[in-house]
């Protein structure tokens, strides 16, 4: 649940700007504050042109150092507010070379307080573990120079925000307490209160409110209500104000609440945004849901056009600590008020389908629009020079601050990203008119229970969305507790899927998840859904109901990444084009690790040989040959070449990364790869595998994507660790990787190994993994498996697979067909013929 963030204002009218002239009817720098204060693009225009005329000054004096701080403090409440955080960066960055350039000692007053509004800004922007890290090497500066003044106190204050935002509610605290003291000791000094006592006040207010000390927290707020002025707009007045409603709220006083939010001025986007959510809730707390749903569809509004500003215009790192934050406070907020609002259910599903989009929209827009140019070469170069192993610490800085500059120059040069971000941002009435009268829309999601202010049961939920609806239904699921009670045992795997998605096993799932769903699916045929969090790893579609009778045969059931994606869901496939890789040469030497893209020409036939290998077995150690994908791989292309189709197969030595890599940019119909598949999910894979442990990307997330992936030719060496020449690529085709090619023309990629479905979940964006890296490629659908799968028996499915949909099936028509084989023909258990699931 939001509350206001804490705005920094820094009011310098006390200190005259030298040499200020009148401009646009600004005469004095009090009017230039109260401009800057209204978001007045002329207010900071003169500053800016403040800014540029000391730059071509060759004066460089204390004063001079002090009209160019003073600046640019007052631009970053002008900036903030309207949340052109871009611009601000820009000023930053610049006014810290322009001041090392200038001063011959680098640890000086002004230094420093450019560091402070560097991690300011971070924290703006919601990257708070860096903004941690920037703050702690502030600190030394500070410490370094003895200065505990008025500034050291706004750092203090801005590391308390960080460590707040995180949880660190202690170290919160500690920083807030000693942002106090140092502008008290300022106060005593000078026998003037600093301007921003009462912003750190209001902050100590925040903290004591997270903590649970609600009269303290009261107390704070309304002593910063009582001494700061409602007219004086960079005052922290409507912040605390703001607060203040939200406390009030918590006592069971929502009425109350409401009188005083109505009050609060909207001073920045932050504060109007924090105000409108809260209005929303506290109306719902009152009962007064048609008032309710309209506040919570203007934060939407605002939230979607901050959203924007940031992702249009910072580098994947970055909008990825801001993208973590706010997605769960988007998908959260929303639910909490559509779960006992039907009203705000349409606003709440757009919200719910924008979190999950917009990282992987901004990814797949940057790669169409600018892949081919030097700069997109650049960096996709940069990337993989990046994950390459070998490279020092210092190295690795260097590259990844390359990356987050060419791939800024990159989202800022148009306006196609910001395009396609708002675009998906309007899901629900194109979804709903798509639909024919036979078809449903069922999103999963986290749908907490709001019990009293504060204080939730988390539990799923799922919008349900049919042809010509005016409003989706958000439908109560069970709690998340007793979804995971049911995954909670201590049986083999083998025994624990077998058990779970039995008839009987399955029923209990069923209950809870699916069960409310079904008063709104009668005359549906298709159901079309997307799951969420935990139930990312479920496969529904084996589900069974109280008749034992599975939904796969009772709907035609289409898994999604995302509502978005139903218009390009593949159903029959006429292919002119087929690759696959299979039966790689895992221990190929590296000195034979040389590139190659020529295709190998399989013929003859191989004995089948019995196998009770798993595609994906091994974390630790080497991967194991798997003789069935051979002879699955050559079977599957027979049957394409009697079928005339372009069928090319790479095995042994030429199933390479290479060769898998070359084909971005005129990808095949089908692509499909029998391997085996990893993904590392917890700390114990990651400690077992030297290959994790060496490897590393540009963000967190695309370090998750690292750690899921493909084995092919020679990757027995990497994941041992050991060294792989310069210019070779080292046999493990990772999800990061994957995820930076184009393989737009692919309809259908078939991943015959193991757990490929699998990665690091993410409640509000899904799984960080193989299904994402295909998806983010362009792949229309992709074929893949929820745990570990037998050689021989994959093998035996995707014979069957390939026979149904070269004779017309549709691709979820071919999978049904091929695991009733398996059934009928011994292998009955679920663990062996329930793994594969296909995903648009």
């Amino acid at each position: 649940m939001q509350k206001a963030l804490v705005i920094f204002l820094f009011t310098w009218a006390a200190c005259l700007l030298a040499g200020a002239q009148e401009q646009d009817g600004y005469h004095t720098i009090d009017q230039v504050v109260q401009g800057i204060s209204k978001g007045n693009q002329k207010a900071a225009d003169v500053l800016l042109n403040r800014i540029s005329k000391i730059k071509a000054s060759d004066t460089w004096a204390d004063d001079t150092r002090d009209d160019y701080i003073n600046s640019l403090g007052l631009l970053s409440v002008y900036n903030y507010g309207g949340g052109h955080y871009r611009e601000q960066e820009t000023l930053i960055e610049e006014a810290i070379q322009f001041f090392g350039q200038r001063d011959s000692v680098y640890n000086n007053s002004y230094m420093r307080r450019l560091w402070l509004f560097r991690l300011q800004l971070l924290n703006a922007m919601k990257d708070y573990d860096t903004a941690q890290d920037y703050g702690r090497a502030a600190m030394s500066l500070y410490e370094n120079a003895n200065d505990r003044g008025v500034d050291y106190g706004q750092l203090c204050l801005a590391m308390s925000n960080a460590c707040a935002r995180k949880g660190e509610l202690l170290k919160a605290k500690l920083y807030v307490d000693e942002a106090l003291d140092a502008m008290r000791r300022h106060e005593a000094a000078s026998g003037q209160k600093d301007a921003g006592y009462y912003t750190a006040l209001n902050f100590r207010g925040m903290v004591n409110f997270d903590m649970g000390r609600n009269d303290q927290a009261i107390a704070d707020f309304k002593e910063v209500v009582a001494n700061t002025s409602p007219e004086d707009l960079v005052t922290p007045y409507g912040v605390a104000l703001n607060n203040l409603c939200m406390a009030y709220a918590n006592s069971g006083q929502a009425s109350e609440s409401i009188k005083l939010l109505e009050q609060v001025k909207e001073t920045s986007t932050d504060l109007q945004s924090a105000k409108f959510l809260n209005l929303a809730i506290a109306h719902l707390m009152t009962g007064n849901k048609v008032v309710a749903a309209e506040y919570l569809e203007k934060y939407n509004r605002m939230a979607v056009e901050d959203a924007v500003r940031v992702v249009a215009n910072f580098a994947e790192v970055e909008r990825e600590a801001y993208l973590k934050t706010q997605n769960q406070e988007w998908v959260l907020s929303n639910a909490i008020i559509a779960t006992q609002d039907s009203l705000a259910a349409k606003t709440a599903f757009d919200m719910n389908v924008f979190s999950r989009q917009i990282s992987l929209s901004a990814n797949r827009t940057i790669r169409m629009r600018y892949q081919g140019s030097s700069a997109f070469e650049q960096y996709q170069s940069l990337r993989q020079k990046l994950i390459a192993g070998g490279l020092s610490p210092e190295e690795r800085d260097s590259i990844r601050i390359d990356i987050i500059q060419l791939e800024k120059q990159m989202v800022r040069s148009d306006s196609t990203v910001a395009k396609s971000l708002h675009l998906d941002a309007r899901a629900f009435n194109k979804i709903s008119t798509s639909l024919s009268k036979h078809e449903t829309m069922v999103l999963f999601c986290l749908a907490p229970v709001l019990k009293s202010f504060g204080d939730c049961d988390p539990c799923y939920g799922a919008f349900v969305i049919r042809k010509g609806d005016t409003m989706p239904k958000l439908v109560h699921l069970g709690q998340v507790d007793e979804v995971i009670k049911l995954f909670i045992h201590k049986k083999t795997p083998e025994e624990f899927i077998s058990e779970r998605y039995s008839i009987g096993g399955s029923q209990s799932l069923y209950q809870l998840l699916w069960q409310p769903l079904e008063q709104y699916l009668k005359k549906s045929d298709r159901v079309y859904y997307s799951t969420a969090g935990g139930l990312e790893a479920i496969n529904f579609e084996v589900l069974a109901d109280r008749h034992g009778k599975r939904l796969s045969d009772k709907y035609d059931m289409i898994l999604l990444s995302s509502p978005t994606e139903k218009k390009q869901v593949v159903q029959r496939i006429k292919p002119n084009d087929f690759v696959a890789f299979g039966a790689p040469a895992l221990n190929l030497p590296v000195d034979k690790m040389t590139i190659s893209t020529l295709a190998c020409a399989q013929t003859g036939r191989e004995d089948y040989l019995q196998s009770y290998r798993f595609r994906g077995e091994m974390l630790r150690g080497d991967w194991q040959d798997l003789p069935g994908t051979r002879r699955e791989v050559k079977t599957i292309l027979e049957r394409m070449c009697l079928k005339g189709v372009h069928a090319t197969a790479y095995l042994g030595e030429d199933a390479r990364e290479e060769n898998f890599k070359a084909l971005s940019g005129h990808s095949p119909r089908i692509l499909h790869v029998a391997t085996h598949g990893f993904a590392i999910t917890d700390q114990k894979q990651y400690d077992n595998s030297a290959f994790a442990r060496m490897v590393s990307s540009v963000s967190a997330n695309n370090d998750y994507m690292l750690w899921s992936g493909l084995v092919l030719a020679g990757g027995n060496a990497a994941w041992r660790g050991d060294t792989i020449p310069d210019g070779v690529e080292d046999g493990i085709l990772t999800a990061e990787e994957i995820a930076r090619l184009d393989l737009s023309g692919t309809d259908l990629v078939v991943l015959s190994a193991c757990g490929t479905a699998l990665g690091h979940v993410s409640p509000y964006e899904g799984v960080w993994g193989l299904r994402r890296a295909f998806k983010q490629a362009g792949a229309k659908a992709v074929l893949m498996t929820l745990w570990k799968v037998s050689d021989d028996i994959t093998a035996l499915f995707m014979e069957r697979f390939y026979k149904h949909l070269l004779a017309g099936k549709t691709i979820r028509q071919s999978v049904k067909l091929s695991q009733d084989y398996l059934i009928a023909h011994g292998a009955s258990d679920p663990f062996y013929w329930a793994p594969f699931v296909v995903m648009d």
